[in-house]
């Protein structure tokens, strides 16, 4: 191999995006939540192709409740374990409501958990966490 073509080969492999690197500029700042007496609450306000993200720890085994308000009900959210929000899965719940503005459930393991809020075209919301 020349040594143009070692250093092309580098730099393109500089260049190349990683899967496992940083958040993208796009990925929004995450908001940290901690449970006071049993509740964590956030207001914000998001909508078109941004979300907001906050993360909270939880421990296994407690029963919890995510509820999110928005008027017109367009805000949505998606509960899960992983981060960023393009490798997230939403987490099920053996009780999940039918809904995306609500998740009631079990922890099923000590950790951090994600929570992602959504809205389209745009919404003010009220998200609430309450551990039991």
């Amino acid at each position: 191999m020349t040594a143009a073509a070692l250093i092309c080969a580098l730099v393109l492999a500089c260049a190349s995006p990683s899967l496992d690197g940083p958040p993208s500029a796009d990925e929004p700042k995450e908001t940290r939540l901690e449970l006071n007496r049993n509740r964590a609450d956030a207001k914000g306000k998001v909508g078109g192709e941004s979300h907001d993200h906050y993360s909270i720890r939880l421990e296994q085994g407690k029963q919890i409740t995510i509820t999110l308000r928005s008027r017109g009900d367009v805000a949505e959210f998606m509960l899960s374990t992983q981060g960023p929000f393009r490798d997230a899965e939403p987490l099920r719940s053996d009780r999940m409501k039918q809904s995306k503005r609500q998740w009631s459930g079990s922890v099923p393991e000590t950790g951090t958990y994600h929570i992602y809020v959504m809205a389209h075209p745009a919404a003010k919301y009220h998200l609430k966490i309450e551990s039991k």
